[in-house]
């Protein structure tokens, strides 16, 4: 599966805010280009500590997909992965 994606460090109470600007920077990205999301944006926690977070947000797209200056194209492999959805305030 081909990916578009912004991945970063960031401090957990700046992480709502990563999240906030990465996915509509994203998905503005590929309305710019024509590019096609072909599934739900996800994220991949690389690391979650106390003191950073590791994350990167995705779109799955289709066709060719150019990069930005924070937005990278990847493939991921097909994998077993846990998926979990919360509902309500970030907070909670």
């Amino acid at each position: 599966m081909e990916i578009l994606s912004i991945r970063d460090q960031v401090e957990p109470d700046r992480f709502p805010g990563f999240l906030g600007d990465a996915f509509p920077e994203l998905f503005t990205h590929i309305g710019r280009h024509g590019v096609v999301a072909t599934g739900h944006p996800f994220v991949i926690y690389h690391a979650f500590g106390p003191e950073l977070i590791d994350a990167e947000v995705c779109v799955p797209v289709t066709g060719p997909a150019p990069t930005g200056t924070r937005i990278a194209v990847s493939a991921l492999s097909a994998a077993t992965v846990i998926r979990t959805l919360h509902v309500g305030p970030y907070e909670e």
